[in-house]
């Protein structure tokens, strides 16, 4: 059953790295009706727009853009007097990505879906030796150096979402609990990062009691990043930030219909509601953009944490 997407890595039995030579490339995430452009641009600083989505997404010359569509009615709410909603964000991939590459200072896909007792390859077909490292948060640890045109695995015994890094490109971040892209890398400010969404047997995780997400007034950054869910559950994000930001889906982990709804500053939410299982990867456009060659959010200058990416992660699963 296709359900989950996106992966970020942490967890499970020791890690090996292989003598072999790397498998033959994969795929990259579907970025279908996308096409191919730069490194997205940043857009001029203005205020965001009072009664319709930001429009601050990549502008580069063949930049994706949003379709066109008329703006939807209800997301010109202002602080807590409402809520404005989205259409669900589409399922980001299918299960069962097992193998993730390494192609430069990146990993591809950036969220990948496995499940519990599978064992994940890190494919290196870059030129430079990279690394595979835990957060420091992460209930299990592990660290993985991989050399140019080598593999090295790691087996997800316990279900959770485990996020990782490599330590010789980007370097983690303490106060954001989050990760900064070395200047000089491949696809600099994007940091060279990614996630594991590991369900059980049964294809599921254990949901969390809140289904709320906030921008807290001294962090710029979406609080938890990764939200557990079930299906059928509306999701609430309130911005408590004195800068306004949006929330959209990224491009080729979702349709190629991306809606956006605008976080007014000060108390202003919005709502989605997520009513089919799946993994869902998303960003803040107004301090972001897409850059469709690599499949990875860039952060703009103008964001009070760069080189961080403000970005996040909701896992639906199954109704019990």
């Amino acid at each position: 059953m296709a359900i989950f997407a996106l992966i970020l890595v942490a967890c499970g039995g020791s890690p090996v790295v292989q003598s072999t030579s790397a498998p033959a490339p994969t795929p990259a995430p579907a970025t279908a009706g996308l096409p191919p452009t730069a490194a997205p641009t940043e857009p001029p600083a203005t205020a965001a727009p009072a009664s319709a989505a930001p429009t601050t997404a990549p502008t580069t010359a063949a930049a994706p853009t949003a379709p066109a569509t008329a703006p939807l009615s209800n997301t010109t709410s202002t602080g807590a007097a409402g809520a404005a909603a989205i259409p669900a964000m589409q399922i980001v991939q299918t299960e069962n990505t097992k193998t993730i590459e390494m192609p430069g200072d990146y990993f591809s896909p950036i969220v990948a879906v496995v499940r519990a007792g599978d064992t994940v390859t890190w494919s290196n077909k870059d030129t430079d030796p990279h690394s595979v490292v835990s957060f420091p948060s992460a209930a299990v640890k592990f660290d993985i150096d991989i050399d140019a045109g080598k593999s090295g695995t790691f087996t997800f015994d316990k279900p959770g979402v485990y996020r990782y890094y490599c330590d010789l490109h980007a370097v983690y971040d303490s106060k954001m609990d989050d990760i900064k892209a070395n200047e000089g890398t491949d696809i600099y400010p994007s940091p060279m990062r990614g996630v594991i969404v590991v369900l059980d047997k049964n294809g599921s995780l254990p949901a969390i009691a809140s289904a709320a997400v906030d921008v807290p007034a001294t962090t710029a950054a979406f609080i938890p990043w990764s939200l557990v869910v079930p299906a059928g559950t509306k999701v609430m994000w309130t911005n408590h930030d004195s800068t306004p930001h949006a929330v959209v889906s990224a491009y080729g982990y979702a349709t190629s219909d991306i809606s956006t709804f605008v976080l007014k500053n000060t108390d202003g939410t919005g709502a989605s509601d997520f009513a089919e299982p799946g993994v869902y990867y998303y960003y803040c456009p107004v301090h972001a953009g897409w850059n469709a060659q690599k499949a990875q959010v860039q952060p703009f200058k103008s964001y009070s944490a760069f080189p961080i990416v403000m970005d996040g992660l909701i896992v639906v699963t199954p109704k019990q």
